[in-house]
């Protein structure tokens, strides 16, 4: 969003987070940013196993989201 994000994990015993600095986007729709950036999240994730780059990427994605006007006539998000 707006102000970054933040994800906590557990780090054996001892709970960390990692922040992701936010993108500045001019905004025009804020409808589904959240799904965009959790599937976005977890595909990273999967694919890496790396919390930093799944944020970094979810982050990405949701500020691209939230430029475009219509989400129905993106077909892909140019990531």
């Amino acid at each position: 969003a707006e102000k970054g994000s933040v994800a906590y994990f557990m780090n054996e015993k001892k709970i960390e987070k990692i922040e992701a600095q936010p993108f500045k986007v001019d905004s025009k729709n804020k409808i589904g940013c959240g799904d965009i950036f959790g599937a976005t999240f977890f595909y990273h994730f999967l694919q890496t196993n790396d919390l930093q780059i799944s944020i970094q990427q979810a982050n990405k994605a949701g500020a691209i989201a939230a430029s475009i006007q219509n989400l129905s006539t993106l077909k892909r998000l140019p990531l």
